[in-house]
C-alpha cells in the first residue's frame, strides 16, 4: 500500500494543502485540499504554529508530508553525459552541483530527476535529465520549519518540477513529437518549462519588488526567450502552446495578454477541472477549491506518489 502523504507549499502569501490518493483504475482522488493565508513579514515560528493548527482544525490523519522548496539558492539545470552507471553519474552531478553553486561539497544538497532518452540514427545511448542543487542552510531551514510544526517530512520539491509532474500525469501534457510550454506563477516568482515527451528545461525567474502578474510585459519576454533557447540552441521542437497556472488574478485577461506579447497560444490549466478529480469536502473548509484552483498545481504535483 502506497504510503499516506499530505503535501505543503508554503508561499509568500499563504499556505496550501492537498492529499491524494490513486485508485485502482488509476485515477487520482482528491482527499483534501486547502488555503491558508499568511500575514506578510511572518517568521518561521509563526508559520508553524499556523500549519499545527491547520492540521488540527482539519483532522489531517497522515503527518509524513511531501514540501516546497521556494529559495532563490535553488539551481536548476538539464544535463546529458553518454550513458553511465548509477555511481558514475552521481559523482558526476555532485561535481557539477558544486560548481554550479560555487560553494563547497559539504555546504550544498542535491538530486536529480533523469528523462527518458531515444537517441536517434546510430547516436550512442546517454544519460540525461535535470539536476537540482540548493545551499543546505534554506533546506535545513525548511525541514526545521515543518518538524517544528509536528510534520515528517519526507521529501522537498522544487515548484516547477512538481507542476510538470502533474501536468504529465493528466491527458494535457505533450503529445508524441510536441513541445509545449508550462508557465506557473506564484507572486514574484515565475516557473517557465519547456517540456516534451523526452526533454524538459525548467527555469525560475524572480522579481525583487512586486509580483509577476503587474509585469506581464517582462514576464511574456521571459517565456518568449525561453521558447527561443530551447529551439534553437538546445534544438528542440517548436512550441505552439502554453499551460498558464498558479497563483493568479484575473487570470483570463492575463492568459490573453502574454498570448498577444508571445504570439502563442495560452490557456488556463486548473488541475481539479482537468484531472477530473474526484473530491469530498470538508465540513470545515466547504468553498475551499472555489478560491483559485490554479494555485494547487504545485501541491498537487508535490502530492504525487514517488515514481
Amino acid at each position: 500500500m502506497a504510503e499516506d502523504i499530505a503535501a505543503v507549499d508554503i508561499g509568500e502569501s499563504g499556505i496550501t494543502v492537498a492529499r491524494l490518493s490513486v485508485l485502482p483504475s488509476d485515477e487520482l482522488r482528491l482527499l483534501h485540499a486547502g488555503w491558508l493565508p499568511l500575514p506578510t513579514d511572518v517568521d518561521d515560528g509563526e508559520i508553524a504554529k499556523q500549519i499545527r493548527r491547520y492540521w488540527r482544525t482539519h483532522r489531517i490523519s497522515t503527518r509524513t508530508v511531501s514540501a516546497s522548496l521556494r529559495t532563490r539558492s535553488v539551481s536548476v539545470k538539464t544535463f546529458r553525459y553518454p550513458a553511465m552507471t548509477d555511481s558514475e553519474l552521481s559523482a558526476a552531478l555532485r561535481l557539477e552541483a558544486a560548481d554550479l553553486l560555487a560553494a563547497p561539497r559539504e555546504e550544498i544538497v542535491w538530486d536529480w530527476q533523469l528523462t527518458p532518452s531515444a537517441p536517434e540514427g546510430g547516436a550512442p545511448p546517454r544519460t540525461e535529465g535535470v539536476l537540482v542543487a540548493a545551499s543546505r542552510r534554506p533546506v535545513d531551514r525548511r525541514l526545521h520549519l515543518l518538524r517544528s510544526a509536528g510534520l515528517y517530512p519526507v521529501r522537498l520539491g522544487v515548484p516547477s518540477l512538481a507542476a510538470a509532474a502533474l501536468i504529465r500525469r493528466s491527458d494535457d501534457g505533450p503529445a508524441e513529437g510536441e513541445t509545449l510550454c508550462i508557465l506557473n506563477l506564484a507572486g514574484r516568482d515565475a516557473d517557465i518549462v519547456i517540456l516534451s515527451r523526452r526533454f524538459m528545461y525548467p527555469r525560475t525567474v524572480h522579481r525583487d519588488q512586486g509580483v509577476w502578474t503587474d509585469a506581464v510585459a517582462e514576464l511574456a519576454a521571459h517565456v518568449s526567450d525561453a521558447v527561443r533557447y530551447c529551439r534553437f540552441s538546445l534544438r528542440q521542437g517548436e512550441v505552439r502552446r502554453v499551460w498558464l497556472t498558479g497563483s493568479l488574478d484575473h487570470g483570463m485577461s492575463l492568459a490573453e495578454e502574454i498570448a498577444t506579447r508571445t504570439r502563442l497560444e495560452v490557456a488556463l490549466w486548473d488541475p481539479i477541472d482537468r484531472l477530473g478529480l474526484r473530491w469530498r469536502p470538508s465540513r470545515r473548509d466547504p468553498d475551499a477549491l472555489e478560491r483559485n484552483p490554479t494555485a494547487l498545481t504545485v501541491c498537487l504535483g508535490l502530492a504525487l506518489p514517488a515514481s
